[in-house]
């Protein structure tokens, strides 16, 4: 006790460690020259034991920020492991800090601004997570997500060499040529057309090139006239290919092939 009447005393850390989570009432003896007795009490809340553990969910739904989800704003979200009011969430996403919500069963989630999102370079990036409990318990974590906002360019050559496929060439085998993007991931790109309903997949070759072949009898069974086809490319890692893949819009557009199975046979 000082003159001043103020006072201070410390508790073992090895006594603190064995209080339960909840409130306590901390009460408080004094007594004066005269032997005069006074008391006073203060609540205090322990929150020691559960303590948050921070999680997040697999960012932009696949661990791929493409460029179709760059263009509005996204949600990541997680748990912080403990229930209760006043819990706090932060990411950290491209060097800039953002706060989200947490409900009381400790789900968080945070949005991220596409503005942002649009800003961030291609390649793999760092996603910091860090949570908190109304006493100031905290819980951190780093993950990351591979972001990719190149829009891949698509090409094909010129179907049987003048988009013109006549009654010939539609008894034999169709080879269907283009270039798409190499994936420096080095795992496989597969090319897919889609003609008069069906589809034929292909792989890019390591200078770029693809190729795609259509039997003779699907090329007889196509009507006379202009056909459209369909290219697309799935770009992304195999082992990552949880949903089915985007259709690409960056691809050039070629005119559709005209079909003439009219064409005279010369004997």
């Amino acid at each position: 006790m000082q003159a001043d009447g103020s006072w201070t005393t410390t508790v073992p850390s090895a006594d603190l460690t064995i209080l339960g989570d909840g409130n306590l009432t901390v009460t408080v003896s004094a007594t004066d020259e005269a032997g005069n007795l006074v008391t006073g009490s203060q609540q205090l809340g322990v929150l020691i034991n559960s303590l948050p553990v921070a999680t997040l969910n697999t960012p932009f739904g696949d661990g791929y920020l493409n460029k179709a989800e760059s263009t509005s704003d996204q949600t990541l979200s997680g748990t912080t492991g403990v229930s209760g009011s006043g819990q706090t969430v932060s990411v950290v996403l491209g060097g800039k800090t953002y706060t989200g919500i947490v409900d009381n069963n400790g789900n968080w989630s945070v949005s991220v601004p596409s503005a942002d999102l649009a800003a961030l370079p291609d390649g793999p990036t760092s996603i910091g997570v860090t949570v908190g409990d109304v006493a100031g318990n905290t819980s951190s974590l780093t993950s990351s997500a591979t972001v990719d906002l190149t829009v891949p360019v698509l090409t094909i050559n010129t179907i049987s060499g003048d988009d013109i496929i006549n009654i010939a060439e539609s008894q034999q085998a169709l080879q269907i040529t283009g270039t798409a993007p190499i994936n420096d991931s080095g795992q496989p790109v597969v090319v897919k057309v889609t003609i008069n309903g069906l589809t034929y997949n292909g792989l890019v070759l390591a200078d770029g090139s693809w190729s795609v072949t259509i039997p003779a009898g699907d090329l007889a069974n196509l009507p006379n006239g202009a056909s459209s086809h369909h290219r697309h490319l799935d770009r992304r890692r195999w082992q990552h290919r949880q949903r089915q893949p985007r259709h690409h819009p960056g691809y050039r557009p070629g005119p559709g092939a005209a079909v003439d199975h009219q064409h005279p046979v010369r004997r």
